[in-house]
């Protein structure tokens, strides 16, 4: 890893500024997460009214990342500790006007099987149907005041790959969506999902007084095999799976114990260090509480 900048330090102000270079990155949760020979570049700046990280390139995966993080105000979100503490701290901002933060990512064949890692639980085991793609577009996540009243907007392709390997199931479609933290409320404005024999569309608002349209159409229910089992709660179901399904309905539930884990880790990683060295731990945190967390009622 290489660290150059520079930065000025009094009584009254500081500041730095700089590039970070990592290559050859090696990690792995023990569990299911692993990436090696990955890299990470990106230019930083820090003031005490502002964090910004820029010029983000990384490859991580196997797939591509670009993008950039600011944040504006960014020691309120230190506040409650300061609270406790009164003694005189260098460079302070005000506190008065309240944080602003943005985080822009564009992914570029960013592979599936980390994300679908990530959200799989035991109830939901999604990752043991073994899909295989890559997704391409941009996850925004933007907020006033507290990062857990964020809005993130997602709006990513899927793409299958060309030459599935022997067991995946090729996966592709489309996603745009929004997810409101503060209202705790899931915008889907288009999903859709297909595999060989199967395809899944959802449109509408999942939230605690509206419910998510959900079509599924399979001509091979063999594919879902593994969701089949765990909704029976054992690996050798008294049936055999063969022929055609459809399902029209609606999906329930709550997102907030999953999607305020994952603000509250976005949250310590941009306020508890101003490097991305620590991006690996943020990253098991991740992958550990949301595979605890995860609970769809359907």
């Amino acid at each position: 890893m290489r660290l150059e900048g520079h930065g000025s330090w009094s009584l009254a102000n500081f500041s730095t500024d700089g590039t970070l270079l990592a290559k050859d990155i090696e990690w792995s949760d023990g569990k299911k997460l692993r990436t090696q020979s990955g890299r990470f570049g990106a230019a930083f700046s820090v003031t005490p009214q502002r964090i910004h990280i820029s010029s983000i390139k990384a490859g991580l995966f196997g797939g591509e990342v670009q993008g950039e993080v600011d944040v504006a105000n960014w020691q309120s979100s230190i506040e409650r500790a300061a609270s406790l503490n009164r003694q005189h701290v260098v460079g302070r901002a005000s506190t008065m006007n309240p944080q602003r933060g943005a985080v822009r990512l564009q992914l570029s064949g960013f592979p599936l099987a980390p994300v679908i890692a990530v959200v799989s639980a035991k109830k939901v085991p999604l990752d043991q149907l073994n899909l295989s793609g890559t997704t391409s577009g941009k996850v925004e996540i933007l907020w006033v005041g507290s990062i857990h009243g964020a809005e993130s907007v997602v709006n990513l392709a899927i793409t299958p790959p060309k030459q599935p390997q022997p067991g995946q199931l090729a996966v592709g479609g489309q996603v745009d969506a929004i997810y409101r933290a503060s209202r705790d409320e899931l915008q889907v404005d288009h999903f859709r999902l297909n595999t060989p024999a199967s395809e899944i569309n959802a449109s509408g608002s999942l939230s605690a007084n509206s419910s998510l349209k959900v079509t599924a159409t399979s001509h091979d229910l063999k594919e879902w095999r593994p969701l089949l089992q765990a909704a029976y709660g054992s690996g050798n179901l008294p049936f055999t799976i063969h022929g055609w399904a459809t399902f029209d309905g609606v999906l329930t539930g709550r997102l907030a114990p999953v999607a305020q884990d994952l603000l509250y880790v976005c949250d310590e990683a941009i306020t508890a260090t101003l490097y991305c060295s620590n991006v690996p731990g943020v990253a098991s945190v991740v992958a550990e509480r949301l595979s605890q967390l995860l609970n769809v009622e359907s």
